[in-house]
């Protein structure tokens, strides 16, 4: 189990706890911005629901980098 810090505002990487994919078992009542690699629909759709978002890719790449247009 992966037990995150919800009084943080910074986005939760679950690559670096050693997940590759959300899956929506379980409940979610506050707003989180986490980064993964895959979702399932059912998890998309409760992180938002909960005022949060999912970004799906590969969480290591550009973390912290900006770039120039």
């Amino acid at each position: 189990i992966y037990t995150l810090s919800l009084h943080d505002a910074r986005p939760i990487y679950l690559g670096e706890a050693g997940y590759d994919k959300l899956l929506g078992k379980g409940r979610i009542d506050r707003a989180v911005h986490i980064t993964v690699a895959e979702a399932s629909a059912r998890a998309i759709e409760k992180v938002e629901a909960a005022g949060g978002s999912v970004s799906i890719g590969d969480d290591d790449d550009d973390r912290g980098e900006w770039e120039e247009e």
